[in-house]
């Protein structure tokens, strides 16, 4: 690539009770050789050390790279990453969570292929690690969530995958910014904001595949799948998802998204029956 013509990337971070992970997440930035690239974090209301963490790296690093950083009450994960697509300068966004980190020096090479697309998304692979980052999985797509592999490289294919058989986990996608103007934010009444994005991504034919690991994707604290209320809560905001969503669908893909809507619907009543 042109180092004239580098474009900046923004990664953007909204950063809740990562005390243990979040100086890691920092560092991981910090490493990638791109150089045109800005940290953009709000710390959203932590209740342990974390804001005292970021600030304290700010300042050790803020010589070392362009770093915008606020720390303020809590206002959620939705609301927190549309303003941080607010602040962030770049042309290309790259959000990040505050526990997880990237790996093996990957943006230029991905910024290099968007550049070079008329695809607004470029989606990869991230490592699963535990809380002391130790690897649980080496691909989060493919073993971890046991995405079909050889879909991801046809855009029908890639586009199935996201609709129906969703396994993207961690930081693992560069976008360019003008893409939240196409399909748009983060719909702040919904808690599984990834998926209704990218499932707008999709309708919109705005993602493409590149196989590489690309970051670090954590796992730790409690298990979702232990907890009754908070699985119908995800499956009902899968449903709401769907019916928000589904008329961007052609027909085949539509008729597709009802029977899994139909199975969710089911799913529900199973669990709060206790089946």
């Amino acid at each position: 690539m042109n180092t004239d013509s580098r474009p900046l990337v923004s990664v953007i971070i909204s950063a809740y009770n990562h005390e243990n992970f979040v100086v890691q997440t920092l560092d991981s930035i910090l490493a990638d050789s791109y150089p045109d690239k800005e940290i953009v974090i709000i710390d959203d209301g932590s209740t342990d050390r974390t804001a005292e963490l970021i600030a304290s790296w700010v300042e050790l690093n803020s010589g070392r790279i362009a770093i915008d950083y606020i720390s303020r009450p809590n206002k959620g994960l939705t609301g927190t990453l549309n303003e941080l697509i607010d602040k962030a300068k770049g042309r290309y966004i790259l959000p990040i969570a505050s526990d997880d980190c990237l790996m093996n020096d990957t943006i230029g090479e991905r910024i290099e292929i968007l550049e070079k697309s008329d695809k607004l998304i470029l989606v990869s692979d991230a490592e699963v690690i535990d809380d002391k980052g130790k690897t649980i999985s080496p691909s989060g797509i493919f073993q971890y969530y046991r995405g079909q592999k050889d879909n991801y490289f046809t855009e029908n294919g890639l586009v199935s995958e996201i609709l129906f058989n969703w396994s993207l986990v961690g930081p693992v996608c560069i976008m360019k910014r003008e893409v939240y103007d196409i399909i748009g934010r983060y719909d702040t009444t919904l808690i599984q904001e990834d998926w209704d994005f990218f499932f707008r991504a999709a309708a919109a034919d705005c993602l493409m595949f590149y196989d590489r690991i690309v970051a670090g994707y954590r796992v730790h604290g409690a298990s979702t799948h232990k907890n009754k209320a908070k699985i119908i809560r995800l499956k009902k905001d899968t449903a709401k998802t769907i019916l928000k969503n589904i008329g961007l669908l052609n027909f085949s893909k539509r008729l597709r998204m009802i029977l899994k809507l139909c199975k969710v619907y089911i799913s529900i009543l199973k669990t709060a029956l206790g089946f």
